[in-house]
């Protein structure tokens, strides 16, 4: 799961930021590496999703990139949301914030 959501996020920065090259300079990551998280996602989907050229992957997308890059970025939006609130939760169960208890009658 964590290899797909890698992918995820690297293929919707790719996306978003235009190029690999500045996708990984954003994700703070080398541009072989931004790359290779999207070749992965590309294999397990068995789709190409940036177009390469003899420059490399910042060709821009794929039609299947295209078609693909919305509801990738909803999903790693609802992972982010899900990360966030179990980060809140586990702070509020460890007492580290949130809502006092209300005492019981």
């Amino acid at each position: 799961m964590l290899r797909q959501l890698q992918g995820l996020r690297s293929f919707v920065s790719v996306a978003r930021w235009g190029s690999v090259r500045d996708a990984a300079r954003r994700q703070h990551y080398d541009p072989s590496t931004i790359r290779s998280h999207v070749r992965g996602l590309e294999r397990q989907l068995g789709l190409r999703l940036l177009r390469r050229g003899s420059g490399g992957v910042d060709g821009g997308l794929t039609a299947d990139g295209e078609r693909l890059a919305p509801k990738a970025e909803r999903a790693v939006e609802a992972v982010d949301e899900v990360e966030s609130q179990a980060a809140r939760l586990a702070g509020v169960a460890q007492g580290h914030g949130g809502t006092p208890p209300v005492p019981a009658l």
